[in-house]
């Protein structure tokens, strides 16, 4: 999910410039980033404990 190239120095020129007008921009990113990788591991997990249930079926 890179941009295409822009050198390193004016996209942290653009991201100081955004966090001036809106301080709270980069904690809601990071706050959503992480909220994105919790989604990720819980449905992870979920998709794991299911595969277990299936390994372990009870003879009925």
């Amino acid at each position: 999910m890179d941009l295409p190239y822009v050198s390193q120095w004016s996209r942290k020129r653009v991201i100081s410039l955004a966090t001036e007008k809106y301080p709270n921009a980069i904690a809601l990113i990071k706050t959503k980033k992480n909220m994105a990788m919790m989604n990720l591991k819980v449905r992870l997990t979920r998709k794991w404990k299911k595969g277990l249930e299936n390994i372990f079926i009870p003879n009925g």
